[in-house]
């Protein structure tokens, strides 16, 4: 029977504080947060906590939300267009 190999750890440091940060400066909710991140409130308060992991692609965003507050209006006017 083949083993299958042990997945490589993610080389980003992740600091599970980061999303309370940036949530708390953007002044958003959980709720809002997440429709932003595309997650549920429940996961954004899992995240505060550490746990689970953010995916990449939702670590990622929220780096660039940390380094570029200003795309927060645009980002939610792109998940209104997307419920209309």
């Amino acid at each position: 029977m083949r083993q299958r190999k042990p997945r490589a750890p993610d080389p980003e440091i992740w600091d599970e504080s980061l999303v309370f940060a940036v949530r708390s400066r953007l002044g958003l909710s959980q709720r809002a947060f997440g429709a932003i991140i595309g997650a549920d409130q429940r996961m954004v308060s899992a995240w505060e906590r550490g746990k689970p992991y953010p995916t990449r692609s939702a670590r990622r965003l929220i780096r660039l939300l940390d380094k570029r507050p200003d795309i927060v209006p645009d980002l939610q006017a792109m998940g209104q267009e997307a419920t209309e």
